[in-house]
């Protein structure tokens, strides 16, 4: 995981400050970028490109466009592809495509993004600050918007850090919790500090204050049309490339079984992902034990596994990122499921 954050106006001293109370997400790298408008800060963990290149904030070829992001854009590669006739790249990291997208493409570059992410790109020709969420909301994005002022960040601390916002607990959000077993989106814990929603971009204007809401894609209704064994072949053939996508490192991934499934051999060689699938497609609480622990899975409730299932993002919410509970509030975890799913072994993040 990485973590990102940003305010509307020039103070890079809290800005590094920011990055710094975000180094438990990004322990390798970290940067800032300040001008007369606006501070972005980052702290990165690198995955994909590990040198400097890598290094954020990132910006596009003349400097107008900049980019702080925490995620990973698996069809990266093929976006690079279709981009680099017109556009000049300069690093070997997935999310410089992010850029360059949004250049060629504006906010419809959103939905050809196939990845988690939660990320600001800084406009400083037009003056404006884009922040995006992922479809299923897998990455933490917290925002203070009051009056003047406009600050985000991948956690609340980060926020409360760099201005004086009274931290007064939300009732709505409390009772949500007890009623839930998490705080879904827009809630946060504290009254003033909002969440981006899951397939949402927020865009600001630095130079008005005037923020605008917009949704880049739906989710479409279930309707599987077919016989079973059609569809559990193609379960298991989505299933299969999800996970390859995620095995995408410069940095050794998670050994096989370390997180209740193992990845042994050429993926095609393996049951295990077949095993998973079809946990996740049955009806009835089923038990899976591996060589390393022990994991218990309600059948059809995907949305309780680990955020990166893909899950509706509202059932599952999101700022159960792995790292919420080192939020000011102990409350503040969207206790949800267990956490981000590139904490551990540097599975995929910030490349």
């Amino acid at each position: 995981m990485c973590g990102i954050a940003g305010f509307n106006w020039r103070d890079e001293a809290k800005a590094r400050a920011m990055a710094a109370a975000l180094r438990h997400r990004g322990p390798d790298q970290s940067g800032v970028r300040v001008d007369g408008a606006a501070s972005l800060a980052h702290a990165r963990l690198s995955i994909i490109d590990l040198s400097d290149k890598g290094r954020q904030p990132m910006s596009n070829e003349d400097g107008s466009l900049w980019l702080v992001c925490n995620g990973e854009i698996y069809n990266f590669r093929e976006l690079r592809r279709e981009l680099e006739g017109r556009h000049v790249f300069s690093s070997a990291t997935d999310v410089e495509v992010i850029l360059h997208a949004y250049e060629e493409w504006g906010p419809d570059a959103f939905l050809r993004l196939n990845g988690m992410w939660a990320f600001c790109l800084y406009d400083v020709k037009a003056g404006t600050f884009t922040l995006c969420r992922d479809r299923a909301g897998k990455k933490p994005l917290y925002y203070h918007h009051a009056g003047a002022r406009f600050i985000f960040a991948s956690e609340l601390k980060a926020i409360v850090l760099a201005h004086d916002i009274e931290r007064r607990v939300s009732r709505e959000a409390i009772d949500l919790y007890f009623s839930l077993g998490y705080i879904p989106s827009p809630w946060s814990v504290f009254e003033g500090i909002s969440k981006v929603e899951p397939r949402q971009f927020l865009v600001y204007d630095l130079k008005s204050g005037s923020l605008a809401k917009n949704s880049y894609a739906e989710i479409p209704a279930a309707a599987p049309k077919g016989d079973r064994k059609r569809l559990v072949a193609e379960g298991r053939a989505l299933l299969r490339d999800a996970v390859r996508l995620r095995l995408t490192a410069d940095v050794p991934v998670a050994p096989p079984g370390e997180y209740g499934i193992g990845i042994q051999g050429p993926l095609g060689q393996t049951t295990e992902v077949d095993g998973v699938f079809t946990i996740l497609s049955s009806t009835t609480t089923t038990t899976v034990t591996t060589a390393t622990s022990t994991t218990t899975t309600a059948g059809g409730d995907d949305d309780t596994a680990d955020d990166d299932s893909g899950g509706d993002d509202d059932s599952v919410d999101d700022d159960v990122d792995d790292d919420t509970a080192a939020d000011d509030t102990s409350a503040e975890d969207d206790t949800a499921p267990s956490g981000d799913d590139d904490n551990g072994g540097k599975g995929g993040c910030c490349g």
